[in-house]
């Protein structure tokens, strides 16, 4: 049986770990160039938007930007740290 699922991949993301949703892709574009605040729903991926974000901006300037991601609460900080650990092709320790 063939696997029908498609995937956001790109040379800052990890092949294959993020599965494809149309919904993300739409406010990725929408946000790629600009100053954005993104409300949705818990579980429906402001985090792998922020990663998608991410690997675009770091693609777009070589890895010699940073990125600095704020979030309300310890867990939530661990998350997204765990988050970009498991789906982007950047060296952990550059992750702090």
């Amino acid at each position: 049986e063939q696997d029908c699922e498609s995937y956001f991949n790109g040379s800052i993301l990890k092949e294959n770990k993020i599965k494809y949703r149309a919904y993300q892709k739409n406010i990725f574009v929408k946000c790629k160039n600009r100053n954005s605040l993104v409300v949705l729903p818990t579980g429906l991926g402001k985090t792998i938007i922020g990663i998608l974000l991410t690997a675009y901006r770091l693609n777009m300037y070589n890895s010699r930007c940073k990125i600095l991601l704020l979030a309300p609460t310890r867990p939530l900080v661990s998350q997204h740290y765990n988050s970009f650990k498991r789906f982007l092709n950047i060296k952990e320790e550059a992750i702090i």
